[in-house]
Order: structure tokens, then C-alpha cells, then sequence
């Protein structure tokens, strides 16, 4: 038996005295058949145990099922600040509760990337962060997406684009086409607007991806962003991006093209390109990361 990788088992203070928590590290890569040969992390049964950190959903299912006799087990959700119950002995901690999470920090920046359809804004989002991961492992950043394409991580990370495309297809979930759709819609973008005031309290930059329509009701979103990407393969169309993301800092505005293309147009106020073509695996310019990493506070 060998201990499990990964993890990190450190002390909190919280409303109900110390617990635990079970931290992953961000990079580790997990193996299925590992499972049976690792070893349970030493842990104090009298407290309960928050478990956090980017890992595979049968492996936190592996986790709770092991860890059923702590008093209480629940699952870190940076967006709602606090951490879900998903196991408990304790009354004062039923399933399905959650346990505030205070953090000390000020909130970190937060960049909204916009753009009409099928210009790139996905893509960007997510190889921006990895790049940026690459370049800064140290940094905690996070890739909200405030829509609902059926789109994620998931979608770039899997080897099989046509299966990545059928997924996402699958999971869209077009709330403004049913009943009080209206009604949903504001519902939705107010809630994402709360999910990424919480984000911020506990990673150093937040991408927002907002999704390929500059309508007003975005208005809760761009309200908790800092600064602003704007990527359109219709030179027409960033005005209205523009109008949106008033008040805030706009870092770059990025002409997307088919073919193989990086021209600077302008530095300042912003960045302002033509760079394509924007594909899965494709390179980010570094201007574009070095404008980002200059938002971030000096150490």
C-alpha cells in the first residue's frame, strides 16, 4: 500500500471549530487502477473533512465512499464559498448544507472575454489559461464560463474533438427558449454574477467566458468583471462589446481570422490584433499574456 498522490491534509478554523482539509494538487494525474493500492491519508475521525481541488468525479465518489465514518464530508464549490455536505453523522451538518468558507484576501481580477459566435472566445479562454499556467505555475487561476453552450475544459482536453463536440451538443441547455424564458434568463446571469463575486475571494485571476451576445441582461456578470477581452471575426460587431463592458479596462480586442495570421494594429490604450486561426491546440501571442500578467499586483 502506498500513500495517495496528490494530497495534502492540512488544518482550517471554521464556525464549528477545525476541520480538515483533503487538498489536491492542480496538475495531479490520477489512474483508475491505482485506487485498490492507496492508502487513506491520515485523518482525525472526531472532525469533519473538506475535500477541494480539480480531480476526476469517480475519484471524489472513491473518496466519500471512504470516508463515511468522519463525522461529516463535504466537496469545496468556490462558487458558492463554501463546501457542499455530501456525508454526515452531525445534525448541525445535514446533506446537502453548506459550510461558509470566509477567505481574508481581497478580491482578485476578473476578465470578461466576449465575442460573437464562432470567433474564437472559447478557445481563447481556454488556451490562455493554460498558457498562462505553463508560464506561471505558481498563479491560481480559475475558467469560469457564464453560458450555457455545453462547453467546458472538457471540451479541449478530450483527445476526440468529434466526441468533445458531441458532448458539448448534448449539454446545452438553452433556458431563453423555454417557458419564462425571461424570467430564467435574468435568474441565470444574476446567479453567475454571485458565483464569480465568490471565485475571486480565492484565486489570484479569474477568465469569465460570458458567452457570444452582448445583451444587457449579461449586465450582473460584467458587473463583478475587472478588465475585458474582445475577440470578433466581424470587425462590425465590437462596438457593441464595447457598449457592454463600459467600466471596465479593456485589455485587448482581437480580430480573428481563418488563416494563419499575428499582425499588431495598435498597443495602446489597449492591444488591439488580427491573429488566427483560433483551433484547439493553438499558440496564444505573447503580447496577449504579457498584457494579462500586468494586471496582476507586483510581489
Amino acid at each position: 500500500m502506498v500513500p495517495f498522490p496528490g494530497f495534502v491534509v492540512h488544518e482550517s478554523l471554521g464556525i464549528e471549530g477545525t476541520y480538515q482539509t483533503l487538498s489536491l494538487g492542480p496538475e495531479t494525474h490520477f489512474d483508475p487502477e491505482t485506487l485498490p493500492a492507496c492508502l487513506l491519508p491520515r485523518l482525525d475521525r472526531q472532525r469533519g473533512v473538506i475535500i477541494s481541488g480539480k480531480a476526476p468525479v469517480w475519484l471524489y465518489s472513491y473518496w466519500v465512499g471512504q470516508l463515511v465514518a468522519w463525522p461529516w464530508v463535504a466537496c469545496f464549490d468556490p462558487k458558492l464559498s463554501g463546501a457542499v455536505v455530501v456525508s454526515s453523522r452531525a445534525a448541525a451538518w445535514p446533506v446537502g448544507g453548506v459550510i461558509p468558507i470566509a477567505f481574508n484576501t481581497a478580491p482578485c481580477g476578473a476578465i470578461l472575454i466576449g465575442g460573437p459566435p464562432n470567433s474564437g472566445k472559447s478557445t481563447l479562454a481556454h488556451g490562455l489559461r493554460q498558457r498562462l499556467m505553463t508560464m506561471r505555475p505558481e498563479l491560481r487561476l480559475y475558467l469560469h464560463r457564464a453560458n450555457w453552450d455545453g462547453e467546458g475544459s472538457h471540451t479541449y482536453e478530450n483527445p476526440d474533438p468529434l466526441l468533445a463536440k458531441r458532448l458539448a451538443n448534448m449539454s446545452k441547455y438553452k433556458i431563453h427558449l423555454r417557458g419564462e424564458g425571461e424570467r430564467l434568463v435574468a435568474q441565470y446571469f444574476a446567479y453567475q454574477g454571485e458565483a464569480i463575486a465568490n471565485i475571486r475571494r480565492w484565486r489570484d485571476l479569474v477568465f469569465v467566458d460570458v458567452g457570444g451576445w452582448p445583451e444587457p441582461t449579461k449586465g450582473p456578470v460584467v458587473a463583478q468583471c475587472t478588465h475585458s477581452i474582445v475577440i470578433s471575426r466581424d470587425p462590425a460587431a465590437v462596438g457593441a462589446w464595447h457598449d457592454l463592458c463600459q467600466g471596465l479596462q479593456p485589455l485587448a480586442v482581437i480580430h480573428s481570422v481563418r488563416e494563419q495570421c499575428l499582425e499588431i494594429i495598435r498597443e495602446q490604450p489597449y492591444l488591439e490584433l488580427i491573429a488566427g486561426p483560433w483551433e484547439r491546440g493553438c499558440q496564444i501571442p505573447e503580447q496577449l499574456c504579457d498584457r494579462v500578467l500586468g494586471i496582476l499586483p507586483q510581489s
